[in-house]
């Protein structure tokens, strides 16, 4: 099994996650040093079917913050994810962190060049 719950999430070891949380050792909602919970881990790393149980089943908040007020949508790489967390978990494209920055403002890092 993954060290501890946040590399199982970002290694997408979803066995190992659901056994961290059904033994009771951490729940989806579980900060580290830096607050990056386990759904933080899932979406940066685009995993689609493990942030669908630890919202679903788990009963996860998609829109949990992190120390720097980031949702999990704030740390998506990519498109599919962030429509996915928008469109299926009902994650907040208009949820500010810290800085004041919302989804809608990051979107431009998602541009493609003609």
């Amino acid at each position: 099994m993954a060290v501890n719950i946040w590399i199982a999430a970002s290694d997408n070891d979803i066995k190992a996650v659901k056994e961290y949380i059904t033994s009771g050792a951490h729940t989806p909602a579980d900060k580290d040093a830096n607050g990056y919970t386990p759904i933080h881990a899932a979406a940066s790393y685009g995993h689609i079917e493990l942030l669908r149980y630890l919202i679903n089943e788990a009963g996860g908040d998609i829109n949990i913050t992190d120390e720097d007020g980031d949702t999990p949508l704030h740390t998506v790489e990519s498109v599919e994810t962030a429509k996915f967390i928008i469109e299926e978990l009902k994650g907040s494209p208009n949820a500010e962190n810290d800085e004041g920055q919302t989804v809608s403002i990051l979107q431009n890092s998602f541009a493609v060049e003609s």
